[in-house]
């Protein structure tokens, strides 16, 4: 796995690793939770950044696309089961009540409403994006 450097923002950047799963065990290797942590570290790093060089995230006429590819990724084939009739919506909701039972009520909660980090990464976002006759 390569590292890459993300953000638009002149004068800062933020070394991520992707992942880039192309099984089913890569999958149960804390995928799920790397991937949140690489969302939230880059979240992090981007505001120490922009906070210790007093940058401010403005609109970039030029965005960084490196951390995006349109390459085909070597995806193995999937197991022919009974199972693969689910979607990945009902997956989740059928998921939910087995990993509510292992967590505490505070932290299934924290972790199903983490909606803030979305919230977060729009707002980053529209600054980069801003259009001139809003800005």
């Amino acid at each position: 796995m390569n590292s890459v450097y993300i953000t638009s923002t002149p004068g800062v950047q933020v070394e991520m690793n992707p992942l880039e799963p192309t099984n089913l065990k890569e999958v149960e290797n804390d995928l799920s939770l790397n991937h949140d942590l690489n969302l939230y570290n880059f979240v992090i790093i981007l505001n120490r950044e922009t906070r210790e060089k007093n940058i401010e995230v403005t609109k970039q006429e030029k965005l960084n696309f490196n951390a995006i590819t349109t390459e085909t990724i070597p995806i193995e084939e999937m197991p022919n089961r009974r199972t693969n009739l689910l979607d990945l919506t009902t997956a989740i909701e059928c998921f939910t009540p087995i990993y509510q039972f292992f967590l505490t009520d505070n932290d299934f909660w924290r972790a199903t409403n983490s909606l803030q980090l979305d919230e977060t990464i729009g707002i980053l976002a529209s600054k980069e994006l801003k259009n001139k006759q809003n800005a």
